[in-house]
């Protein structure tokens, strides 16, 4: 079962991403790009995800040194 399919027509019904078909060796392919919306929401995910990096890793300095200290 394809788990995929379900997100991305969930993140094109939010307009986070657009698709497009081609047709690639008389098959249509569907691509798919982040539309402002999405490059803006993965931006604020990213930045969250380094935020919450810089605090594990504080984290683990201070526990680490617990230890070894």
């Amino acid at each position: 079962m394809c788990l995929a399919r379900p997100l991305l027509h969930k993140l094109e019904a939010n307009d986070t991403i657009e698709s497009s078909i081609k047709m690639v060796k008389n098959r249509g392919r569907k691509y798919y790009r982040l539309t402002e919306k999405g490059h803006q929401e993965t931006s604020a995910l990213l930045e969250d995800f380094a935020r919450y990096m810089m605090t594990m890793n504080n984290f683990f300095k201070v526990k680490i040194s617990q230890v070894t200290g």
